[in-house]
């Protein structure tokens, strides 16, 4: 039985230990066959991407790093075959380029380009090449060139390729969103971006030395931000049909991966967790879960426990306390309807929802079920793809409270309240809201999205014993949160939130009146009724800034 790829990412290390492999292959002759110079195709974190841009450079690489280890895939079939080792090919992985500070990110880039020009150091020193270069070439491969150099490299060395080889070179850079999204997290964005924008429009811009390039990452940065003026680029995301079956494991792979490793029975717990994805209208498994499932023998969050969640935790941390209702939503099955923007700005995502919701869908934390043209904007309806990325959540939410509270308070808080011990739960409450609500939201202006936000995450602590729903129609109305208990006997509970800024009288107890009125009116117990529910507390929970009532019935 063949090992495992678990962690591999180099094709060519893996075929020649004769690793399983997934065959891809027919990736190449669609690269071959697209018709702009310049493809950048985005999809999550540990879905091949890495391996695949491997296996691109092996194929075209023209000193034959390839060798015999195509000949039984499935490229070696097909026409476009011909092509194989006719290209020099440069790669690039950014994927380590994680600094804390713009001069550290110069630093790693600058030793990243030297380890490439030292790979190519007998060509550079060849006559004709080092004589129009010497003093560039000998600065960068020392570490020693300024930032404007630096700059400049990627294009001149696709330059010197070309001259040598009189072939057109193939560029392949892996990662390139990784230094934007960490210059973003850290506090150098602007100068990231002013870096990378010459960087990558001089060797990707009308550039006649370059016959193909192919760029990865998870997300679509923004034209404006570092393509500007990029006019020959394909961009092949998670809602394009373009390779959509090349990343990832596809039903049938899977199945076929399965029985391979006498695992078939195991299917359905694989799909419970791992699948889920749908690159427009492709079922897709996360490929790193997958391996990581049959290598230990046993379903776990594998995915999460890789890195690539800060961006995800600081979104969720920072928005709005819509954001966190809905993600509390999603958690108990809901779904989200949002306008899906493809091209991501880092700092637009403080000005709306729908940015963030977007890039959680490309970074494959939510799914599109459903996607559909509404004045000329696309939008979908989002749900959370599997088992896995609920496990993401949960902890993310879990963090987020934990952080400003303390995990025994959250359980004693939940335990009071579910007990009906009313005056200890509004004491927790009243505590958590001193100590952190400007540390979670500052944002005054939605206080009940706010309040509902954690009270729906807080009491996503009770699962599975209980199931957290909010703002769904029952009866006459919506309510805010209602509570069931899986045990029809245990006691139901309704939430209804009100802010006394926001009600007529600006009185606490005027607005307890009108919040249990509501409940009565609306017949928000309608529902819990008709499922077998007898037992069913009514709660008003009352705020004014930083102080809070709560009042059961």
């Amino acid at each position: 039985m063949q090992k495992l790829p678990i962690g591999r990412s180099d094709f060519q290390s893996l075929r020649q230990d004769n690793l399983y492999y997934v065959d891809k292959s027919e990736l190449i002759a669609e690269i071959i066959n697209e018709n702009n110079d310049v493809l950048l195709i985005t999809r999550p974190r540990r879905f091949g991407k890495t391996l695949n841009l491997s296996m691109l450079e092996c194929f075209f690489d023209i000193e034959g790093k390839g060798k015999g280890l195509f000949d039984d895939l499935k490229i070696a079939a097909m026409p476009e075959y011909k092509e194989y080792g006719k290209y020099p090919v440069i790669f690039l992985s950014f994927k380590n380029l994680t600094e804390s500070s713009y001069s550290n990110f110069l630093r790693s880039m600058s030793d990243l380009l030297a380890r490439l020009y030292w790979q190519y150091n007998d060509i550079l020193n060849e006559s004709g090449i080092s004589e129009q270069f010497t003093e560039q070439i000998h600065c960068i491969k020392n570490r020693q060139c300024d930032e404007v150099t630096l700059k400049q490299s990627l294009y001149n060395l696709l330059y010197c390729l070309k001259l040598y080889y009189d072939k057109k070179v193939i560029l392949l850079i892996d990662e390139y969103d990784t230094p934007v999204h960490y210059g973003w997290l850290k506090g150098y964005y602007e100068q990231v971006i002013d870096f990378m924008r010459p960087f990558l429009s001089m060797a990707l811009k009308d550039n006649p030395y370059l016959h193909k390039a192919v760029l990865t990452g998870c997300l679509r940065i923004s034209k404006e931000s570092i393509f500007t003026g990029l006019n020959n680029l394909t961009v092949a995301g998670i809602l394009s049909k373009k390779f959509r079956d090349k990343f990832g494991f596809t039903i049938d792979e899977c199945r076929k991966l399965l029985k391979d490793y006498h695992m078939e029975e195991k299917y359905d717990e694989v799909m419970e967790w791992y699948n889920g994805y749908n690159f427009e209208g492709q079922e897709i498994l996360n490929p790193w879960s997958v391996l990581k499932y049959i290598d230990e023998g046993k379903a776990g969050a594998y995915w999460a426990n890789t890195s690539g969640n800060d961006l995800v935790k600081r979104l969720i941390k920072e928005g709005r306390p819509e954001v966190k209702k809905n993600i509390a939503g999603l958690l108990e099955g809901e779904k989200i309807e949002s306008h899906i923007i493809e091209n991501i700005s880092f700092p637009d995502l403080k000005t709306g929802e729908s940015k963030i919701y977007s890039l959680l869908l490309f970074s494959g934390y939510l799914k599109c079920e459903r996607e559909w043209l509404q004045e000329d904007e696309w939008w979908c309806e989002l749900v959370i793809p599997n088992r896995e990325v609920k496990y993401i959540y949960r902890h993310i939410i879990k963090d987020w409270l934990e952080q400003g509270y303390g995990n025994e308070k959250l359980k004693q808080m939940c335990l009071a309240l579910v007990k009906g011990e009313i005056d200890i739960f509004e004491e927790y409450l009243q505590d958590f809201v001193v100590t952190t609500l400007s540390y979670f939201d500052p944002d005054r202006e939605e206080p009940e999205a706010l309040y509902l936000g954690f009270i729906a995450g807080l009491l996503l602590n009770l699962s599975p014993e209980y199931r957290v729903k909010t703002n769904r129609e029952s009866g006459l109305g919506r309510y805010d949160v209602m509570v069931r208990p899986v045990d029809k006997n245990k006691r139901a509970i309704i939430i209804e939130l009100k802010s006394v800024q926001r009600t007529k009288h600006k009185d606490p107890e005027k607005a307890i009146k009108e919040a249990f009125l509501q409940i009565e009116k609306k017949r928000y117990e309608k529902g819990l009724l008709a499922e077998g529910y007898e037992d069913i507390m009514k709660m008003v929970i009352v705020t004014d800034k930083k102080e809070v009532w709560v009042r059961v019935r």
